[in-house]
């Protein structure tokens, strides 16, 4: 799937599908496990997301046929080798990201320019997965699953996004009020 709509935007760009394509597809369709793992480096994946689109728009199509850039092939042998060192079955999202910040291209670059390197990701990716491997298609919904249904208040407060509840008496009487309730 993922590959699939690097095609279909290398298409409606009109250009050859490359490694950047790939990127810009995870972090446009990322799931909120990565974007937690993103936010560890840099709160600007927008940012990230538009220098990626500006690079994409500024590359060209070399046929009339949609041609697959060798970065794209070096990926993928890149992703099947670190899923074998991480004792993998299956090559998932932060596995093609990690592989994105391992081989030499412009995805490396940017990527790099926002401090997200293959060091500081493998262990970020460490963290998060737990000691657990992916050995199914669905491997990647079973790490870290509680963060993912839920939004942790905890750190959404100490990252100053909560409404402050100073002057706001009667609401939280009225939300005590109906949790105590069985």
């Amino acid at each position: 799937m993922l590959f699939h709509s690097a095609f279909d935007l290398a298409e409606k760009l009109n250009t050859d599908v490359n490694s950047l394509h790939v990127l810009y597809i995870i972090l446009e369709d990322t799931e909120k496990y990565l974007k937690d793992i993103l936010i560890n480096f840099t709160n600007k994946i927008n940012n990230l997301k538009n220098d990626i689109f500006l690079l994409l728009k500024k590359s060209k199509k070399s046929s009339n046929l949609q041609n697959v850039d060798k970065s794209i092939l070096t990926l993928i042998n890149t992703s099947k080798m670190l899923m074998k060192q991480l004792d993998d079955q299956i090559i998932t999202q932060e596995i093609l990201l990690l592989s994105l910040t391992f081989i030499n291209d412009q995805s490396k670059d940017i990527l790099s320019k926002y401090n997200i390197t293959y060091e500081k990701l493998l262990e970020e990716i460490k963290k998060f997965r737990k000691g657990k491997k992916a050995m199914n298609n669905s491997a990647e919904s079973s790490f870290d699953a509680l963060n993912r249904f839920a939004v942790n208040l905890t750190i959404m407060a100490t990252r100053g996004q909560l409404d402050p509840v100073i002057g706001r008496d009667e609401e939280i009487r009225r939300l005590i009020q109906v949790l105590s309730r069985r």
